[in-house]
């Protein structure tokens, strides 16, 4: 499974990989409007995320662009990997924030708290 969140008002896209092989995802990232340049190193960060075996999700940003990639290993049927699935999504939340120069505190953390809930939201519906 694989799309593409537009995440307003920030200036970011995040691709949602759920199960897929490296092979798949890189033709969804041949297709994702992105530079030639930035496809290159997009596929050299997420070659082989789960060949450890103890990876079950990660998340891959390209510091000075607004792309982003949550990938999991597709096993989010069983809480526990629902729970990798909403570690991953903070992860995605901290990235979106820190690249539009948000810090997180007491006067910030409903915006944390809204984009939480909108990503997983969005996620949840591909489900």
């Amino acid at each position: 499974m694989n799309f593409i969140l537009q995440v307003p008002p920030y200036p970011v896209e995040v691709m949602v990989s759920i199960g897929q092989s490296d092979k798949k995802l890189f033709k969804c990232i041949d297709k994702w409007a992105v530079k030639k340049k930035e496809k290159k190193r997009l596929k050299e960060s997420v070659k082989s995320d789960f060949a450890d075996d103890v990876c079950y999700g990660i998340v891959h940003h390209l510091q000075d662009t607004g792309f982003i990639i949550l990938r999991t290993d597709g096993k989010i049927k069983s809480a526990y990997y629902r729970g990798v699935l909403a570690h991953e999504i903070f992860h995605v939340v901290e990235e979106i924030t820190t690249h539009a120069g948000v810090k997180h505190g007491r006067k910030s953390s409903e915006a944390f708290a809204y984009l939480t809930s909108y990503l997983t939201t969005e996620i949840y519906k591909r489900l």
